[in-house]
Parts: structure tokens; sequence; C-alpha cells
């Protein structure tokens, strides 16, 4: 009788894991779109990053014109090549079709973020299984660093970037034989991760180089097809798209030379900064205060010992362990800003997966046999591991996620909305406004004068080097009717009391103050 018995409770227990599983995924998917979707259009409010990215999908969707603008005349420098064509095209479509639009705007961004947390899992479940698969996508989600609720929102290059990047690792890492046309696609998919947000290619097409090397000198299994045709497609793709912004796109009556400097200055100062004061800050700050502290040292150790593997499954690992050693020396030698740990954050998360993992038997944490500990007051190794990670789980991820979970939910701020509704209703469509704001030219067709690219290098300069600050005066270059103050030009310093001397404060919406011309 025991032996007929045992079938029907394990039928029954597959039947109920299956219902608790669908259940779990569907609390998640619903926290995932709220996260992602919910006033959208409020939080968080666009500021000049995301505002220079509109300008050019704006630009092209209204004059056919691929260029930032400003009342002077269009600009190629910039948002031009921070951010290509991946992420332009598509919101330049949705302004063309529906009219200019934030929210419409930052779906397309919506969606890049679904189908990046696609590819991840695809990938992590070819790397080792569902479950390493569904972890990974937790700790994604839920790292506060990574913060899914600002850069899954905002249309920036990021998110799109890491989709593209994904992608072409999950096609090339498949367990299968890759013909050339599979090896070419891998390579475009890397590319356009590069041109999506050009600070990936400075540790993409390196890594691809160094996985090559690791294959000649360690792995030798795959050949140089594997890792030649990527590269090279994937290189291609990236400075072509480069050459076209610089040469081709509005060369005729420009500087070209002028923004070759330009384009090289700013590199200098924000991408390959040698300061080893900084240096040396920017990979404390990965351990100390990034998206999971002493992990992410746990996690390197963890992919040094998973790539010593000479098979298959552990160049598998190598490549990906690759990816986020370049990763992390891209940002210890860049300005340092936050968002510039995404691509080391969202890589160490399949690692550190892996890492709990192992902790936890395959992730089964046992709790009736932890209540079982705790009431005979016996700790075996295995039920130690799985408090820790209990512990971990609710200081580094549960706990952020639940609070930027609340913040979301009751945060609002609609001063952008109504900044737009009073710049139509009370400016004269042909007054000149002058700001730093650039976000500020999505809610009007207003001629809006910008300062040039170089003061933003220029204070880039200043905040890394301390070197003296280089004036801009607007007035030495237009003479606006109105000036509005945002957030990002008064954090900048850009406008003095003195150059404001002939204007009179009109009114004040939020972090936006309006000035007339008396």
């Amino acid at each position: 009788m025991t032996a007929e018995a045992t079938p029907v409770t394990t039928s029954a227990q597959i039947r109920s894991r299956t219902w608790t599983t669908y259940l779990i995924g569907a609390i998640a998917l619903l926290y995932v779109a709220f996260v992602l979707v919910y006033r959208l259009g409020e939080y968080p409010l666009p500021w000049f990053d995301e505002g220079s990215y509109l300008k050019v999908a704006k630009n092209y969707a209204i004059n056919g014109i691929y260029a930032d603008f400003s009342s002077e005349g269009n600009r190629y420098t910039g948002a031009v090549i921070a951010a290509g064509p991946t992420v332009i095209l598509p919101v330049a479509a949705i302004f063309k079709l529906f009219g200019v639009n934030l929210v419409l705007a930052r779906l397309v961004i919506v969606v890049y973020s679904f189908l990046m947390l696609g590819v991840l899992y695809a990938l992590c479940a070819n790397l080792g299984s569902a479950r390493l698969a569904v972890v990974t996508l937790a700790l994604v989600i839920l790292n506060p660093t990574l913060d899914l609720q600002v850069y899954s929102r905002e249309v920036m290059g990021e998110v799109p970037g890491l989709f593209f990047l994904f992608a072409g690792l999950w096609l090339w890492l498949r367990p299968t034989r890759h013909n050339l046309a599979g090896l070419f696609i891998v390579g475009v998919l890397f590319g356009l991760a590069a041109v999506s947000k050009n600070q990936y290619a400075l540790f993409i097409l390196p890594s691809l180089f160094l996985a090559w090397m690791l294959d000649l000198i360690w792995y030798r299994k795959q050949g140089w097809r594997y890792f030649v045709i990527p590269g090279l497609v994937g290189g291609g793709v990236y400075f072509a798209w480069v050459f076209y912004v610089l040469f081709v796109l509005g060369a005729q009556g420009r500087d070209v030379t002028g923004d070759l400097q330009l384009l090289r200055t700013s590199s200098e100062t924000a991408l390959f900064l040698i300061s080893p004061g900084r240096n040396l800050r920017n990979a404390l700050s990965l351990i100390d205060d990034g998206g999971y502290p002493g992990l992410l040292i746990a996690a390197l150790l963890a992919g040094f010992v998973l790539s010593r593997r000479r098979d298959e499954a552990g160049q598998r690992w190598g490549i990906l362990y690759t990816f986020l050693l370049m990763s992390v020396v891209t940002y210890t030698f860049s300005i340092g800003f936050t968002r510039y740990q995404i691509p080391v954050l969202a890589l160490a998360a399949p690692l550190i997966a892996h890492l709990l993992n192992q902790l936890t038997d395959g992730f089964r944490l046992q709790l009736r046999g932890l209540g079982a500990a705790f009431r005979s007051g016996e700790l075996s190794l295995s039920k130690t591991a799985g408090i820790l990670v209990i512990g971990l789980s609710v200081l580094l991820f549960i706990r952020p996620g639940i609070t930027r979970f609340l913040f979301s939910a009751n945060s609002g701020d609609d001063s952008f909305a109504r900044l737009g509704q009073y710049i139509n209703e009370n400016i004269p469509s042909n007054a000149l406004i002058e700001t730093y704001d650039e976000e500020i030219a999505v809610l009007s067709n207003h001629p809006y004068h910008f300062p040039p690219h170089s003061v933003m290098v220029n204070r880039v300069q200043e905040l890394v080097a301390g070197k003296p600050e280089a004036q801009y005066d607007f007035r030495n270059w237009v003479k606006p009717d109105y000036v509005i103050i945002g957030r990002f030009s008064a954090e900048a310093h850009v406008y003095l009391p003195e150059q404001l001397s002939q204007y009179k404060l009109v009114q004040s919406i939020g972090s936006y103050k309006i000035y007339q011309r008396q």
C-alpha cells in the first residue's frame, strides 16, 4: 500500500510547487511592471542627460535631421555619439507618429528593459539552470544601484546597451556549433551594444580580444573564428557609426577637426581618467557603497575558480568573467559616475547567483530543517550558509527593493508638465529661451539656445582635476527673452547673478525658475 501511495503524494507535491511557481512568477512580473511603468512621466523628473537624447529624437522626427540643436544651428557632438540610433530612432518614430511625448518616449526604454531581462534569463539558464536565471533576475531587479526605477525608465543608452550585450552573449555562449552567419550576428549585437552606449565599447571590444588570448593559451577549444569574427564585426559596427557621425552627418560647413578635439578631450576626462586617487576611490566604491558590497569580491573570486576549468562550461563562465573584469577596469579608470557601475553590477549578477546556489544546495533553503536546528540549538554548515544567504538577501536586496517600491508608489512631481503648460501659455512662440536644462526643449517648439558642449567638458575637467572654471556668459552668444534655470543649471552654476541683472524672476515651478528680460 505504501508503494502505491507514494506516486499520488509526489504528484500532488509537484502540482503544488507548480502553482506556487506560477504565483511567485506572477507577483514578480507585477512588481517589475509597476516599477517600470507607474507614474512614468513624473518619476524620475527628466533632466540634462535624458533631455539631450530627447532633443536629437525630436529634431529627427520634426526636421529629419539626426543632430542635437540650438538656436544657432545643429550640433553633432555629445548626445549624437553617446547614444546611437538604437535609442534615438525608436523614440523619433514615436514622436513622428504621436507627437513629442515624454511618457511614450520612455515606453521605448521600458520595452528594452523587458527584453533585457528576458535575454538575461535565457543566458543564465544556458549557463546553469532556470533557478540560477530567476535568482540572477532578482539580483538585477532589486539591486539599489542598478535602480531599475530610474535607468529602465529614462531615455538613455544604458539599458538598451545591456539588452544587446546580453543578447550577444546568449547567442554566443549557447552550447551549439556556430556557423559564420551566427558569429556575424553575435558581432552585430556587440556592436549595437557599443553604439547604444559608447562607454560599453571600452570593455566589450577588449573583452573579446582577451577571451581569444585565453582560448589560445588555456582553453584551446574554439578556434580563432569564434572570437575574431564577432570582434571585427562588433568593432566595425561601432567605428562605422562614429565615422558616419563625425565625417558624414552634416560635415559640410562645420569644424570636424574641432569636433574630434572635443570628443578626445571629453573621452580623456570622463572615460580614460588616470588619477590614482580617483581610480582607487572608484575601485573601492564597487565593494563599499556599490550594489553588492563585499559580494562583488566573492563573485570575482568565484568567477576565477569557475573559469579555471578547461572544458566548454568552464570557458563559457570564463568569457562572462572576462567581460566582468574589463567592465571593472573601465569603471575604475572613468570619472566614476554611479550609472557607470551598471554593466559591472549586471555582469556580476550571474556569478553572485551561482555563489548563492552553491551555498544553499541549489537554492534549497530547507526552512523546516532550519526550524529544527533552532529548536535543537545545533547548526550544520549548510544551515548556517542558508541563514547567511537569508540575512544578506534582506539586507542588500529585499529591503532596498521594498524601499524603492514604496518611494515610487508615493512619489509624484508634476512640475515638469506644469512648466510645459506655463511656457506654452505665457511665453510667445517666437521668444528666445536660454537654458542649460536640455529636457525643456521637448516641452515646446520655441527657439532655444543651449551652452555649447565644450561647457560640459570644461565643467567635468573642473570636477576631476580642479582646473579653473571656464566661465560661460550667455550674453556673449545671444540676447534671450527668457532664461530658465532648472536643477542642472543650478548645480553647474552656469548662470551667475550678475549675468541676470537685466532679468526679473517671473515664475517658479518646482526646481525651475523663469526669468524674463526687462
